[in-house]
């Protein structure tokens, strides 16, 4: 074996198996296989210890080379590029788990490119993205320059170039800090360091977060946040909301809450819109109203109808889109109504984006009651946009029905609308 080999032993190998077989997690594939490699060393030198024998013979005294040999996918005396082929082309999960392992086992920091570069050649799915996290996993381990000078060249994404990143931040985060900032030049959000705060969350979550608060606000930032709520929320929902209310920045600090909300949504719904409710963050209650109560409606729609019913003029309307998404295509007639006595009970919320969807929803179905609600949308141009839609859109499916209500509701509808449709009646 050479001198600088990755060792991960097949104690490793062994749980990717199983995590390949299970299927997915939570978290990020880039952040999965950094935490991987870190347990499958520390489970490896544990081996080792035990044995009395050396780590990089592996359990029971096999060596790399003749783990990758044994393995059915792979022909004795294979390069390197041509193991990763046979590997990824394998049919067994847990097979090609264990080669894959092995032949990282025996690769040098000089061989990984090439490898890198003829696994990416067969073309991703999902099985292999991840495969592929775990080959940059394990290159950033002992090479992280020339990981990253690789990425630069050859990914578009930043995939590839925030795995190496946030391996590198895991073991060497002045190192991986150093790098974003000096070869970022840019005017926005340093896209390079949402890989460092990626893997210094679980280790330093107090720098992870001033990392962040660093950046300006910005699509990054936003992946800067996504990466520590991620993170934070697959564990102890607890955590991850005390952890938002040490952020100082009043704006920045809602957005945290919004992430964190709607995280925790996705397994507990009435939890997140409990804890929104408590905070009375107006911002962060806009942000993530309206997905939590469209998938919270799927679950329960009468606690959903409840929450969104007991929320102030300022956030009520984005929560109550929400659940007109999902009623509208069960009944529009009883969505309609039922926003109409919301918008009743609530004159001073913006209804625009619920009565959107009872427009949308209905307009194929029932355009008579798509068009009498387009007078609900408060804002002008969608207001106008709406009429010409659906009005549209009526005409030519029943022009009969349409033109009628054109003429009977005329001294109504705003003057575009009237040039457009009565003119082209009378010609």
């Amino acid at each position: 074996m050479k001198p600088q080999q990755i060792i991960l032993g097949t104690v490793w190998a062994g749980s990717l198996a199983a995590a390949f077989f299970i299927g997915k997690t939570t978290v990020s594939p880039e952040s999965t296989a950094a935490q991987q490699v870190a347990a499958a060393r520390s489970s490896t030198r544990s081996s080792g210890a035990a044995g009395g024998g050396s780590a990089s013979a592996g359990l029971g005294g096999t060596s790399a080379r003749s783990r990758l040999e044994a393995s059915p996918l792979v022909q004795k005396g294979s390069s390197p590029v041509q193991a990763i082929a046979d590997i990824a082309r394998g049919d067994d999960p847990i097979e090609r788990a264990n080669a894959l392992i092995a032949l990282i086992d025996t690769l040098g920091p000089d061989e990984f490119e090439g490898v890198v570069d003829a696994f990416r050649e067969l073309g991703m799915t999902d099985e292999r993205r991840a495969e592929y996290a775990m080959l940059l996993t394990a290159w950033a381990k002992v090479a992280p320059l020339e990981a990253l000078a690789y990425a630069d060249e050859n990914t578009g994404g930043s995939f590839a170039r925030n795995t190496i990143l946030s391996t590198w931040a895991g073991t060497n985060p002045d190192g991986a800090l150093a790098w974003a900032n000096e070869n970022y030049d840019g005017d926005g959000g340093n896209p390079f360091l949402v890989g460092v705060i990626r893997g210094l969350v679980n280790n330093d979550l107090d720098r992870a977060t001033e990392i962040m608060e660093t950046m300006p606000r910005s699509r990054e930032r936003g992946s800067a946040i996504s990466a520590i709520t991620d993170m934070l929320a697959s564990g102890d929902p607890e955590v991850a909301k005390e952890w938002t209310q040490d952020i100082e920045d009043d704006e920045l600090r809602s957005s945290t809450v919004a992430f964190t909300a709607e995280k925790i949504a996705e397994r507990d719904p009435a939890s997140a819109a409990e804890w929104l409710t408590d905070l009375n963050d107006t911002d962060a209650t806009n942000r993530v109203g309206e997905d939590l109560t469209e998938d919270w409606y799927r679950e329960d729609p009468e606690a959903a109808i409840a929450w969104a019913s007991t929320l102030p003029s300022e956030t009520i309307g984005e929560a109550v889109e929400g659940i007109a998404d999902r009623m509208v295509r069960e009944d529009p007639v009883v969505a309609a109504q039922w926003i109409s006595e919301i918008a009743q009970a609530n004159p001073d919320a913006n209804f625009d984006g619920a009565v959107g969807e009872i427009i949308r929803g209905s307009a194929d179905r029932d355009p008579l009651l798509a068009a009498e609600w387009i007078t609900g949308i408060r804002d002008e141009r969608s207001r106008n946009r709406y009429y010409n839609r659906v009005l549209g859109r009526w005409q030519d499916n029943d022009p009969a029905a349409a033109n009628q209500w054109i003429q009977s509701n005329a001294n109504s509808l705003p003057e575009s609308i009237q040039r457009r449709f009565l003119e082209s009646n009378d010609s």
